[in-house]
């Protein structure tokens, strides 16, 4: 794990920003940035402390984003997604879904996850492995839509997502 965090680290690093002498912008709170070096990253990546490299500016415009939505849906005008969607009192599927729970076994699930680890142990978004762990998963995903599926009015549809950085949801 803490060699993943460093992964990161140096990799955010790598992209360092020339205009505060190579420093980053790292979120530690909501309301607490400060630039930061590389080694006093790679230090808090060390000891666990959970940051978000704000460098680009990403994760400000989030903020903002939820900032403002959270402000429309204060208003008069605005709507809560609870007031728009109805959901579904009952379920629709139960005798499905009690199949599907039955099968379910936590060794199975335990070495689905211990063979994916093994296979894929560095899954940075914008390695190699980490495209190549994305496509394992998808495989593992179509083959169990194939196989346990097996009532003829249920559709199950599995996608690929594309991002820029050349992995896929």
């Amino acid at each position: 794990m803490k060699f993943t965090l460093l992964s990161a680290a140096a990799a955010a690093i790598a992209f360092a920003s020339s205009e505060h002498d190579g420093k980053r912008l790292i979120r530690l709170s909501a309301d607490h940035s400060e630039w930061m070096t590389d080694a006093q990253v790679a230090d808090l990546a060390l000891r666990d402390v959970g940051f978000l490299d704000d460098t680009d500016g990403e994760w400000t415009r989030v903020f903002e984003l939820g900032a403002a939505r959270q402000a429309k849906q204060n208003t008069p005008h605005g709507r809560t997604l609870q007031e728009t969607t109805v959901y579904p009192t009952v379920a629709t599927y139960p005798k499905l879904v009690r199949g599907v729970n039955a099968k379910v076994q936590t060794a199975d699930l335990k070495r689905t996850l211990e063979s994916f680890v093994n296979k894929f142990a560095n899954r940075l978004y914008n390695s190699t492995e980490g495209a190549q762990s994305c496509g394992w998963i998808y495989d593992q995903v179509v083959e169990l839509a194939a196989t346990v599926v097996t009532n003829p009015n249920v559709k199950v549809t599995v996608r690929q997502f594309t991002h820029p950085w050349g992995q896929y949801s």
